[in-house]
């Protein structure tokens, strides 16, 4: 009886259509920012952090043919270039006090830890010893940089660590093991911390941890590719990156969406198409930025929030 309920159910569930993916109404409508046209056969211009004071992002571009950091205003206009070397530059994060923006450089296959002065003098080499580094952000108090790096033994694992400005005393924050946690940041009182685990090729999931890495818990719990998590300035709501909205597997459709710290009341902030990406909150918590791309051709996108009491502003 046991074998015969078994093949019915079986033979039901391929009978039934698939689940759709759960719907969502865009609490606005997103709008592009920059608009250069250049000669590389895949312009990008990506990874948008805004500074301290709201006026200005830093982000990467190849506009001058190779992968280097750039100064916009918030309304999109060049304000300065701020790298000019070899080598391919990404990742930028601006420091809390808005003089210092901390980034990777990655030459002959080699990346770097590294800080310049938001002005572009005194860029300096933190960390480079071989290993793969990504993602810095930087303390509350600005005295330490979060990170994400593989190690020798493990190249394709990678762990979260922190390091002093002058480049001394490594700590290590997560020990997950055999996954890639990548992406991490401390909320801005620094009591907590939120970072992206990916479990395999089609699943990454954000999860929330104290500060010390500890005590971590999954926000997503869904099998979709979630990813890409920042903090709102009043440590109320994570904004974040995911496919949920589409049905098959390894999707690279993702949409920007926000939540609360505890990982509920979900929400899309726009249904812009393609691939949107690396979104991060405005110092007044009024905007999101983000990476849209199509076909590996990136801009970056601003999407104004309703300011009807669903995201506070900042204290």
């Amino acid at each position: 009886m046991v074998k015969e309920h078994l093949v019915y159910v079986v033979i039901l569930s391929l009978l039934l259509p698939p689940i759709a993916p759960q719907r969502y109404e865009p609490l606005t409508t997103a709008s592009q920012l920059t608009h250069v046209t250049n000669q590389q056969r895949l312009p990008t211009n990506d990874e948008p952090f805004p500074s301290p004071d709201g006026t200005k992002l830093v982000i990467e571009s190849n506009r001058s043919g190779r992968q280097q950091l750039y100064i916009i205003s918030s309304r999109g206009y060049l304000i300065r270039r701020l790298t000019e070397d070899a080598g391919v530059d990404d990742t930028p994060s601006w420091s809390h006090n808005g003089k210092h923006i901390a980034y990777i450089k990655t030459m002959d296959d080699k990346s770097s830890l590294r800080v310049i002065d938001a002005d572009g003098s005194h860029a300096r080499v933190l960390l480079s010893d071989g290993l793969d580094y990504l993602h810095p952000t930087w303390s509350p108090d600005d005295r330490r940089i979060l990170y994400n790096v593989n190690s020798a033994i493990h190249p394709t694992t990678y762990e979260l660590w922190s390091v002093r400005t002058d480049g001394n005393g490594k700590h290590q924050i997560t020990h997950n093991g055999f996954s890639e946690t990548t992406y991490g940041s401390w909320s801005p009182d620094g009591r907590l911390l939120v970072y992206r685990r990916k479990f395999s090729q089609f699943r990454s999931q954000v999860f929330l941890a104290r500060g010390d890495g500890s005590g971590q818990r999954n926000l997503s719990s869904t099998n979709s590719y979630d990813g890409w998590p920042a903090w709102s300035p009043d440590e109320h709501h994570i904004v974040f990156a995911s496919n949920r909205m589409e049905p098959g597997r390894g999707s690279l459709n993702q949409a920007i969406f926000i939540m609360t710290s505890d990982g509920k009341d979900v929400r899309l902030i726009s249904d812009t198409s393609g691939r949107n990406t690396e979104p991060r909150f405005s110092p007044d918590g009024r905007v999101v930025y983000f990476s849209h791309c199509i076909h590996h051709t990136c801009e970056v996108y601003k999407a104004a929030l309703p300011q009807n009491g669903f995201v506070a502003k900042a204290p």
